[in-house]
């Protein structure tokens, strides 16, 4: 385990690409908080939020530190086991993201089954406003996502098409 100021880093996320940012599942040792920190980022914490992210809440030197809510999971822990229902819900959710980051030009540079945490019918993508040089939103890797979420039931999700559709250009988000 490592130390950061007043947090402990426990495992590390790796991130698709050998990408130069690192993520590590964390906790503030004050709080009990879980959290994520994402480095090296010299810039300075985003200021604007969006709805179904994580929040930033603080900066240890070259690290952005995001917050977990209370008793959300990684959505990589889920796969295969969410009911469609729910599954529609996040994805919603999610696209709301990045429909939102896009109208506000904040990047959302990697999207893994990792850095979506969920809770009963709410989902949070955590990273939002740290920039991958290759992409600024990942489309791909929201794809990915669900497909991993949904396990063996992607194929039969009624939505599916218009989902691929819409993630790689061919249809508007309406």
């Amino acid at each position: 385990m490592e130390s950061l100021g007043h947090y402990l880093l426990r495992g590390r996320i790796a991130l698709p690409g050998g990408s130069a940012t690192e993520v590590y599942e964390g906790q503030d040792i004050r709080t009990g908080t879980e959290v994520l920190a994402f480095r090296p980022l010299p810039e300075a914490l985003p200021t604007q939020s969006l709805p179904h992210t994580l929040s930033w809440i603080d900066r240890e030197a070259d690290t952005w530190i995001a917050e977990i809510p209370v008793g959300a999971v990684q959505t990589s822990w889920l796969a295969g086991r969410v009911e469609e229902a729910r599954l529609v819900q996040w994805v919603k959710q999610l696209l709301s993201v990045l429909k939102h980051a896009q109208e506000n030009d904040i990047p959302v540079g990697y999207i893994i089954p990792e850095l979506v945490w969920a809770r009963g019918s709410r989902v949070w993508l955590a990273g939002v406003g740290v920039a991958n040089p290759e992409q600024k939103w990942d489309f791909a890797g929201l794809l990915k996502t669900v497909r991993v979420i949904a396990g063996d039931g992607y194929s039969a999700l009624p939505w599916r098409e218009e989902l691929e559709k819409h993630l790689t250009g061919q249809l508007d988000y309406t």
